[in-house]
């Protein structure tokens, strides 16, 4: 059934079809930490009644779109129409093509999307525990927007950044203290590490090496 209304969709923006010069699609920068999830918005700011749309969301490397178990119990990828802009009979898809994620809206009652500018599409955007620190370039093209009068717009492709942030943060007030010990062979001694610091942690990480001889 999915197959068959994407299939008619095409066929119906084969009709009509202009370029839009005055209205806007418009993505928000984000900024991440590794293995952070925020909320990708695509912003649809234009004052033409749209009932359906589709379009391409490319992601850099170490991105992905976070999923969710939808009301069928099924395992989906985390994207929405804004509560917003949606009327109830808008439907919202998604499937993955080459190299992009493909995504498909309509109403079966040709309802239009409403307002006239603001978030339209919501997505939960996963960084990769591994990611590097740097600055990362999404993508959303192909974009089609269509008419209850079957009339298709197409839109310029969209860029946006992601900056993926150093959570590594060096110490400038506290200190870490190890005690110096002397041994006589074969004895036990208590090696104690000091955390001098104001900070109010909750957990640590570190490394112990011993030196060969001590265990």
């Amino acid at each position: 059934m999915i197959k068959r209304v994407f299939l008619s969709f095409i066929v119906m923006t084969l009709g009509v079809i202009t370029i839009n010069a005055q209205g806007a699609i418009n993505l928000t920068n984000l900024t991440f930490e590794p293995g952070e999830t925020k909320t990708l918005s695509i912003e649809l700011n234009d004052e033409t009644a749209y009932c359906g749309f589709q379009m391409d969301l490319v992601l850099p490397e170490g991105f992905s779109v976070a999923e969710v178990i939808n009301e069928d119990e099924e395992l989906v990828k985390d994207i929405t129409l804004d509560a917003a802009r949606k009327a109830s009979s808008h439907i919202i898809e998604s499937n993955d093509i080459k190299g992009a994620i493909r995504i498909l809206s309509y109403s079966s009652k040709n309802a239009v999307y409403k307002g006239t500018s603001g978030a339209l599409v919501n997505i939960s955007v996963k960084a990769s525990e591994e990611i590097a620190a740097g600055s990362y370039s999404v993508q959303v093209k192909n974009i089609e927007f269509t008419t209850p009068d079957e009339e298709a717009t197409r839109f310029n492709n969209v860029f946006a950044t992601f900056e993926v942030e150093n959570t590594v943060i060096d110490i400038v007030k506290g200190e870490i203290i190890l005690n110096n010990l002397t041994f006589e062979a074969g004895e036990t001694k208590t090696f104690s590490i000091e955390l001098n610091d104001s900070t109010a942690y909750c957990g640590f990480q570190m490394d112990v090496v011993l030196p060969e001889g001590f265990s």
